[in-house]
């Protein structure tokens, strides 16, 4: 239902406690992880989990319109590493987008 943009610049720990939360939210179907720079991250790529390795650094804008190229869902969640909820955001998330129109457009 909602594919999951992170991009990361260094920001492991941060990235593997987020996802970690992510990837328990009934509503997320899948998670697409940027490396923006060389990390060790030992995240397994899945179903779900969807990893992009960049040769070189690339801005915000190209990051997510890159993983929103390859998105398959309805939805699509733009979170920055740093982010940490307690309670699942994403119900209130597609309550509040329901009766929108799906947009294809990229950030520019």
């Amino acid at each position: 239902m909602i594919t999951v943009s992170i991009v990361s610049h260094g920001h492991g720990k941060m990235v593997k406690n987020l996802i970690g939360k992510i990837q328990r939210r009934p509503n997320v179907s899948r998670i697409i992880l940027t490396k923006n720079i060389p990390e060790d991250l030992l995240l397994p790529e899945n179903a779900v989990i969807r990893i992009i390795d960049n040769r070189y650094p690339q801005g915000f804008a190209a990051n997510h319109n890159a993983a929103f190229s390859i998105a398959n869902t309805q939805y699509f969640c733009v979170l920055n590493p740093d982010i940490d909820f307690d309670v699942d955001p994403f119900p209130e998330l597609l309550q509040a987008a329901q009766g929108m129109p799906f947009h294809t457009t990229q950030i520019e």
